[in-house]
């Protein structure tokens, strides 16, 4: 689908009704504006929150694995302890700066 929508007042442009049903863009929908070469592209902001949560999740994928992470709390039980190594890393280097 292909349309012409001319640049107005301050850069505003109108996305025409068929493209703004089409991809379910109501009033308050916030959209992302991307760079491609020598395109634009827009898409709607919650969708591509979606797909980059979906890469960040395929980019990790069998790594709860490989730490023998099986439960929730396993995962809770790792933040604290990173958590705990990262304050007492902080203390160290604040300790050291005052000697």
């Amino acid at each position: 689908m292909m349309e012409l929508v001319k640049i107005i007042n301050d850069g505003y442009i109108q996305i025409p009704f068929e493209i703004r049903q089409e991809l379910d863009l109501q009033d308050g929908t916030n959209v992302v504006f991307l760079k491609e070469g020598d395109r634009i592209v827009i898409e709607s902001a919650g969708k591509r929150a979606v797909r980059a949560l979906e890469k960040v999740q395929k980019a990790f994928e069998g790594v709860a694995e490989e730490l023998g992470l099986e439960t929730d709390q396993d995962v809770v039980d790792l933040i604290k302890q990173v958590r705990r190594e990262k304050r007492e890393e902080k203390a160290r280097l604040n300790n050291a700066d005052n000697v």
